[in-house]
């Protein structure tokens, strides 16, 4: 079950979310995660991965929560952002640097697909590891 279909309650016959959904999160055009805030909570925040995997965050910037999950230190940058309100590009591509809330009340959902995440200065090469 994900966490979209368990935060459903049903209120008179129609089905209401207990969850706003922040940003779909794409590293290098790959799906990886869905941000939510809690209803009644403006600084906490569920990441969802791909496995139906739950981080709970508070209010960190994008680079911050995603460093943290992923367990990397990367340099990650905007390659594309969508927002949902407005229905097309985000003009400032500086979402990484950006936190949660900023996100929320700016542009209500965004898509953002990020880039330099996995670059190589990240790849440790196994054959250096082996040589001894």
């Amino acid at each position: 079950m994900s966490l979209v279909e368990l935060s459903q309650m049903v209120i008179n016959g129609t089905i209401v979310s207990k969850f706003d959904h922040v940003a779909t999160i794409y590293i290098d055009d790959s799906y990886y995660f869905d941000v939510f805030r809690r209803y009644n909570s403006d600084y906490n925040f569920m990441i969802c991965d791909y496995n139906d995997d739950i981080y709970l965050h508070q209010d960190f910037t994008v680079r911050d929560s995603l460093n943290t999950i992923l367990c990397l230190e990367s340099n990650m940058y905007t390659i594309e952002a969508i927002s949902y309100l407005h229905n097309g590009p985000v003009p400032s591509l500086e979402m990484a640097h950006m936190r949660w809330t900023e996100i929320h009340a700016r542009y209500q959902t965004a898509s953002i697909n990020l880039g330099g995440v996995f670059q190589a200065d990240h790849v440790i090469d196994i054959k250096d590891i082996c040589k001894s």
